[in-house]
This record gives C-alpha cells, sequence and structure tokens, in this order.
C-alpha cells in the first residue's frame, strides 16, 4: 500500500499539472457537483458511493492531462488504493477526503497549477498516513 501511494505521489502531481491546464469548465462541474453531494451526504453515504467517487475524482483528472499513458499508469494504481481505503472510508476519512478533493478543485478552477500540484500531495499523503495507521491498528 506504501508503495503504491508514493508511485502515485510521483505520477498525480504530472497529471494534475497538466489538468490544471486543459481540463473543460464542464469536467471541472461536473467534478465539484460530485464532491459536493458526497460532502452533502457525509457519512450517511454507502461505501460504495465513496469509492466510486474517489476513483472517479483520480481517474478524471488524470484523463484530462491529455497523457494518455499516464492515465493508463494510474488507473491501476487508483483502483490497488481503492481497495484499501475502503477500509479508511468505513472509519471516517471519507468526509476529509472529499473536502481535500474541493481544495484541488478550487486550485484547479483559478488555473493554479503550483497550488493544485501542492493540494493533491497533500491529499495523497494523507490518506497515506490515515490508512497505514488503520491497517497497523487491525
Amino acid at each position: 500500500m506504501k508503495d503504491t501511494y508514493e508511485i502515485r505521489l510521483m505520477l498525480e502531481p504530472k497529471a494534475i499539472a497538466e489538468a490544471t491546464r486543459w481540463i473543460s469548465e464542464d469536467d471541472l462541474e461536473e467534478l465539484e457537483n460530485e464532491t459536493e453531494k458526497m460532502i452533502a451526504l457525509g457519512e450517511k453515504a454507502t461505501v460504495y458511493d465513496r469509492r466510486e467517487a474517489d476513483c472517479s475524482f483520480h481517474q478524471k483528472i488524470s484523463e484530462a492531462s491529455g497523457n494518455r499513458i499516464l492515465c493508463e499508469t494510474l488507473e491501476p494504481l487508483i483502483r490497488k488504493v481503492l481497495l484499501i481505503t475502503t477500509v479508511g472510508f468505513r472509519y471516517g476519512r471519507a468526509s476529509r477526503s472529499f473536502e481535500e478533493h474541493k481544495v484541488i478543485l478550487e486550485a484547479m478552477k483559478k488555473r493554479d497549477e503550483k497550488e493544485a500540484v501542492k493540494q493533491i500531495k497533500t491529499h495523497l499523503r494523507n490518506a497515506k498516513k490515515f490508512n497505514s495507521e488503520i491497517w497497523e491498528r487491525r
């Protein structure tokens, strides 16, 4: 799990930097609507809905990078971590995760590549730390 997050920490900043330049306003709005929906549902959202929304968020950003190889490389890594984060989504990380998505989207809407990269790194590090601690306790 930790290795998968480390690889994502190398690749997703590149994807988000490119996506911040190229993502359409419609795609940003779609991501924002889904994020707001998940925040509003909070802990009432099913684990399945949380997982799907999280996966969709990261994959859409990857796709928006316009780099097909990067997207193809990230997809299995995102899915692999998705299986692990199911545990985190059962133990209170879901709300924080989607709040972090919101901050990432705010930077992307401003087309602030540097801030978007900073926020995706923070998001992935927080997820890695939280999920590592959960797994180590179990």
